[in-house]
């Protein structure tokens, strides 16, 4: 990247992405076979770190579905959901305040909100055009069905 910064090349993702990859392709496959191992190491190690979280998560999951199932000394089933305690709610809250909107953010929430009640006005007109039709053909139809009948 530093490289094409010098040069005045353009730096954004997909031309460096398209810089590594013609490097790449012009490497002998010797150089080539050394990123191909790290490749495949980091892959190997990616790999045993998925295989740890998993091992993890479905022993917390036997650990919940266990605890879930357990019954107390009456032999009911223990509430799953206990209420919360007062010292718990209260350190959940958020401890920052919310940060206000700038006058250029309130009028484009303003124009949105304006944009969309727009859209909803027009897809009911349209939509009440469509039913008075529909309405107009079944009228004719009717008619139609009544001079067949005749």
């Amino acid at each position: 990247r530093s490289e094409m910064e010098e040069k005045g090349l353009s730096t954004n993702i997909g031309s460096v992405m398209r810089e590594i990859s013609t490097r790449f392709s012009k490497l002998s496959d010797a150089e080539k076979e050394k990123y191909m191992n790290l490749a495949k190491e980091d892959r190997e190690r990616y790999d045993e770190q998925c295989k740890l979280r998993n091992e993890s998560a479905e022993l917390e999951q036997e650990r919940k579905r266990t605890e879930r199932n357990e019954t107390n000394a009456t032999g009911t089933r223990s509430a799953r959901n206990p209420a919360p305690s007062a010292e718990i709610t209260e350190s959940a809250l958020p401890t920052t305040p919310k940060r206000k909107m700038t006058p250029a953010e309130i009028q484009r929430k303003e124009n949105t909100a304006k944009l969309r009640a727009q859209e909803k006005d027009e897809i009911r007109a349209e939509k009440s055009k469509i039913e008075g039709s529909i309405k107009s053909q079944q009228g004719t139809i009717k008619a139609a069905i009544a001079q067949q009948a005749e």
